[in-house]
């Protein structure tokens, strides 16, 4: 993987975090999905570095309408695999895996949480960075970018 493609997700990431704190803050809605802050800064990162790793030769090979399906499969996918890695950082720091309802409430409730915040509570915010990431990071695979193997 080019450093440009994965230093762009890793900026992504961190900007759409900050934009949903920034949001939820604002407008009286919680966005934690876990203890830490800098945890959920982390998930948000390695989540939108995972799905652009996973992305990337889709996006490549993505043209003309065909970003649509891709893109949308991208955006559909984000707030669970966000969610479940701020689950399994939050347990893992806490030592929360011999506990069975904190593992169900990291792994199943967080990552309802942080769909119903996207699309309830701050759409107005995730859905159009959430398209903007898309758009990027299909430039960038686009461009070469993205993995080279």
């Amino acid at each position: 993987m080019r450093s440009s493609y994965a230093l762009a997700a890793l900026a992504l990431g961190l900007l759409g975090f900050v934009a949903i704190e920034v949001a939820g803050g604002l407008v009286g809605v919680r966005t934690a999905m876990g203890p830490s802050i800098w945890l959920d800064g982390a998930a948000y990162m390695l989540a939108t570095l995972l799905l652009a790793v996973l992305f990337a030769s889709p996006f490549r090979r993505a043209r003309g309408w065909l970003v649509l399906p891709t893109g949308l499969a991208f955006l559909l996918l984000y707030a669970p695999v966000t969610a479940l890695i701020a689950g399994v950082l939050d347990l893992t720091t806490s030592a929360g895996w011999g506990f069975p309802s904190l593992v169900r409430g990291a792994l199943i409730a967080t990552p309802v949480n942080l769909i119903v915040t996207f699309t309830v509570d701050l759409w107005f915010i995730a859905l159009p960075l959430g398209v903007a990431s898309v758009l990027v990071l299909w430039r960038l695979a686009r461009r070469g970018a993205g993995l080279r193997f």
